[in-house]
C-alpha cells in the first residue's frame, strides 16, 4: 500500500434498524479491516431494541460516528450519512452483513490502480442451506456491457462495492421513494457513464435470517425492479434507440412473466398471483397466460387446495 493510498479516507455507511442481534458482528468486521484510514457512519433509524446501546459502546473509537433519525428507511439513512461523509470513497455495509478483513485494502488498491468509479467484488450468501449459498465472483464488466447486464439483473449487492463519493453526489444519492431495490436503481442510473473494476475475490457476506425473508416480499421486489427499469428507460431513451423492442420487453415485462411462472411451479402461489395480477392490471398479459392469470385471481388458500405443494 503506497503512502498516497494510505492517505485516502474511506467512508463506511451503515444504517441500523432494530439490528441488536447482528450489528456487533458487522461493526467488528469493520474494526478488523487491514486498511486503517476509514470512518464508520452509523445511522440509527429509530430503533426500538437495544441496538443503539450496542452502537454507543463502540463510540470510543474516534473513527466511528453516530447519526440518528426517526424511522424513515435505509435510503434516507444512507443519504443522511452521505451528507456527512468525508472520505474520497464510500462503502455501504448493512448492519447484519460483514466483510473479510482485506475488503477495504483490496478494493481501494484496485480502485486507485485502475482509476475506476466503482470497484466491486465477489460475495456469498449465508443463513440458507449450503447448496443455496455458493461463493460467487461476478463477471468483469470493465470492458463494457454493464448497463445491459443491469437491465437483466442487479449484478452486485450494495455491500460488495466501493464507489467514489463524487459519483454518489453527482447521482444525488439514493431514491428515497423506493421501498426496495435502491441499490439497483443507483447502479443502473450510474451504469452508462462510469468505469468499473472487478476484484476477483469473495470479500463480502450477506445474511439471510429465515426463509420468510425470501418469500414474504418476493413479488414486491420483482415489481419494484421493473419500475426502476421502466423509469430508467423513460429518463434515458437515447441509450436504447438501437435496441430492439423485443429485447427491452425481455428485460422488463417478460422478466416479470418468467418470475411469475417460476414461482407458480415452485408452489409459491402468493408471489405468482401478485405477479400475474400485475401483468393483467398493466395490460401486459398474453393469451397463453390466460389459465394462469385466471388461476391467480383465486384466493391463495383455494389455489393450495387445487394444487397442493408436493
Amino acid at each position: 500500500m503506497t503512502v498516497e493510498t494510505d492517505k485516502q479516507c474511506i467512508s463506511i455507511i451503515m444504517p441500523s434498524y432494530n439490528s441488536a442481534e447482528y450489528i456487533a458482528h458487522s461493526i467488528e468486521s469493520v474494526l478488523s479491516q487491514t486498511y486503517p484510514n476509514w470512518e464508520l457512519l452509523l445511522v440509527d433509524d429509530g430503533s426500538s431494541d437495544n441496538s443503539l446501546s450496542i452502537i454507543e459502546s463502540y463510540l470510543k473509537d474516534s473513527r466511528i460516528k453516530l447519526l440518528s433519525q426517526q424511522h424513515k428507511g435505509a435510503a434516507k439513512a444512507r443519504n443522511l450519512a452521505l451528507q456527512e461523509a468525508k472520505g474520497d470513497y464510500v462503502a455501504f455495509l448493512d448492519s447484519d452483513d460483514w466483510w473479510e478483513a482485506e475488503f477495504l485494502q483490496d478494493m481501494l488498491k484496485t480502485a486507485t490502480e485502475t482509476g475506476c468509479d466503482i470497484a466491486y467484488c465477489g460475495w456469498q450468501r449465508t443463513g440458507l442451506p449450503e447448496k443455496l449459498c455458493p461463493r460467487y465472483v461476478p463477471p468483469d464488466y470493465s470492458q463494457g456491457g454493464l448497463m445491459e447486464a443491469l437491465m437483466r439483473e442487479n449484478v452486485w449487492p450494495i455491500h460488495s462495492a466501493l464507489s467514489r463519493r463524487s459519483l454518489l453526489e453527482h447521482l444525488g444519492g439514493f431514491n428515497e421513494t423506493l421501498p426496495c431495490c435502491m441499490d439497483f436503481d443507483l447502479w443502473l442510473r450510474a451504469s452508462p457513464d462510469i468505469s468499473v473494476a472487478l476484484v476477483p475475490k469473495v470479500l463480502s457476506y450477506y445474511r439471510f435470517h429465515s426463509s420468510t425473508q425470501i418469500t414474504s416480499q418476493k413479488a414486491r421486489l420483482i415489481i419494484v425492479h421493473l419500475e426502476v427499469q421502466l423509469s430508467f428507460l423513460e429518463n434515458r431513451p437515447e441509450l436504447f434507440q438501437t435496441i430492439p423492442d423485443d429485447q427491452i420487453n425481455h428485460w422488463t415485462w417478460d422478466r416479470v412473466r418468467r418470475k411469475a411462472y417460476e414461482n407458480f411451479w415452485r408452489g409459491e402461489f402468493t408471489a405468482s398471483s401478485q405477479l400475474f395480477r400485475h401483468l393483467l392490471k398493466q395490460g401486459q398479459w398474453h393469451w397463453k397466460d390466460l389459465s394462469h392469470t385466471l388461476f391467480s385471481l383465486l384466493p391463495t388458500y383455494i389455489q393450495e387446495r387445487v394444487l397442493p405443494r408436493t
